[in-house]
């Protein structure tokens, strides 16, 4: 949560979002929660801007895709909650899904820091792979 705060000085709902993680690990059983979106951007306002979470773990294999995306609201604020098992993660970075590239590539891991490290590592090998370079504010292939 220090990261996401140094990020974003005006957030106010950490600890909200503290609450709102514990119960999503519980529910879940993940290998790493990330943060994604503007609050990992650092560029998250109050009234304008949602949360965005990427959940990894095995625990949702065979569940409809309906019933792995949900939005809850914390303090006012929209959560965007999205449940992927890891091999759907990595199917969707080799098929360039900028989603998934961009939460792995730019997001802060609030739980499960040594797994989001190994997907950061097939992340390079994607991004060697199709020689994709990240910009400030864009993507780009060389």
């Amino acid at each position: 949560m220090v990261e996401i705060k140094r990020r974003n000085p005006s957030f106010d709902a950490v600890d909200a979002l503290k609450s709102l993680i514990i119960r999503l690990i519980h529910e879940y059983s993940p290998k790493t929660v990330i943060i994604a979106g503007s609050l990992a951007a650092g560029r998250w306002i109050r009234g304008r801007s949602d949360i965005d979470i990427l959940i990894v773990s095995d625990a949702i294999k065979g569940e409809r895709l309906s019933r792995r995306t949900v939005i809850e609201n914390i303090d006012g604020i929209d959560v965007q909650i999205s449940v992927f098992t890891e091999e759907e993660v990595l199917t969707a970075m080799n098929n360039l899904n900028f989603f998934f590239i961009s939460a792995i590539h730019d997001g802060i891991p609030v739980y499960g820091a040594d797994h989001f490290r190994k997907l950061r590592e097939e992340l390079r090998k994607v991004m060697e792979k199709y020689n994709i370079r990240r910009y400030e504010h864009h993507w780009e292939f060389k």
